[in-house]
């Protein structure tokens, strides 16, 4: 079992009331039913209808009054598995439901970001401390707002490396009451984490943005590192921007080119992203682990065109994304 299986299926044990797994491809083993527990686990077969299996848990949930709510999926990418879950994710999206989908070596993207649509957050781990950080944040998002939140990550590798929290100290984050600007705890569950997201209250995304950053700083003190919802890197001055949703090294540096990693796809954070584009740049460019898609530009690529407008957007050519191990 990898770092980053092990932690993921910890927290989703450790936050939620209830865990459904789905199990892998026969003859392969679900890598998440042995660290499984705490909470209870239930195994469904391969090809079964997840959201079925969730809406149910909820039902039960509420029928017998569960402490926080929340329900956890656990499943390895494959489109038998993810795809039913599609029509049920307009009801499942307004219910306290993480689902962790584990992209194993060799498969890309393309099956689990049809997904993103029809749910309210979508986090993306590109490392087992990211695996592990996100798991908490992903929880602590869904059960406080009572929205779906998607979290997709890699399996990884057995030699990858992270540092945990103990058990304590996630049941205490979970738990935490939310910060406001000045990093004190105001009570509430929309607190606004770090002011730089500007609304008058009737913008879904923005209310979503305030509550993801309210997470992420709690969750400060007790990680030691931010949790943001997108990271810079490589030159200061660029020509070339490279906005990425694949796991790049991070020790990748090309001469002239700063990168863009988009921890949280959904929402997407626009002014984030219009800060991360110095006036530098002549050029913008998409990078995302993704090999195949039914329609000509995928939505990232679309969002960051809109709002680059002044620059030259180009997805990167499919023979560059880069592989998974």
């Amino acid at each position: 079992m990898t770092p980053s299986i092990s932690a993921v299926a910890r927290i989703a044990s450790l936050a939620s009331d209830a865990v459904i797994n789905s199990a892998s491809v026969p003859p392969s083993v679900s890598p998440f039913a042995p660290a499984l527990s705490s909470a209870a686990v239930h195994h469904i077969p391969f090809g079964a209808d997840p959201g079925a299996a969730l809406l149910q848990q909820h039902a039960h949930n509420t029928s017998n009054g569960a402490k926080s709510g929340l329900v956890s999926f656990t499943t390895v990418s494959h489109r038998r598995v993810l795809h039913p879950l599609i029509p049920h994710l307009a009801e499942l999206s307004a219910t306290a439901t993480v689902l962790h989908v584990a992209i194993p070596a060799g498969d890309d993207l393309s099956d689990v970001l049809v997904l993103r649509a029809s749910v309210p957050f979508c986090i993306y781990s590109r490392t087992a401390q990211h695996a592990h950080d996100h798991a908490l944040l992903a929880s602590r998002l869904a059960r406080t707002e009572a929205k779906a939140v998607l979290h997709i990550f890699y399996v990884g590798t057995d030699s990858d490396e992270l540092s945990e929290l103990t058990d304590d100290q996630v049941e205490s984050y979970l738990s935490a009451p939310p910060l406001s600007a000045n990093g004190h705890a105001n009570g509430h569950a929309h607190g606004h984490a770090n002011g730089d997201v500007k609304s008058d209250g009737k913008d879904d995304s923005a209310q979503l943005l305030r509550a993801f950053h309210a997470a992420s700083a709690t969750a400060v003190s007790l990680l030691r590192r931010p949790l943001r919802a997108l990271t810079t890197r490589g030159a200061e001055e660029p020509h070339t921007v490279l906005v990425t949703l694949a796991p790049l090294p991070t020790t990748l540096d090309l001469d002239g080119v700063s990168f863009v990693d988009v921890n949280l796809l959904k929402p997407l954070a626009p002014a984030n992203l219009a800060h991360a584009i110095p006036s530098s740049a002549a050029r913008v460019l998409v990078c995302e682990h993704v090999r195949r898609w039914n329609v000509k530009w995928t939505p990232l690529f679309l969002e960051v065109g809109s709002r680059e407008s002044g620059y030259r957007v180009a997805p990167s050519p499919p023979e560059q994304t880069p592989p998974t191990d």
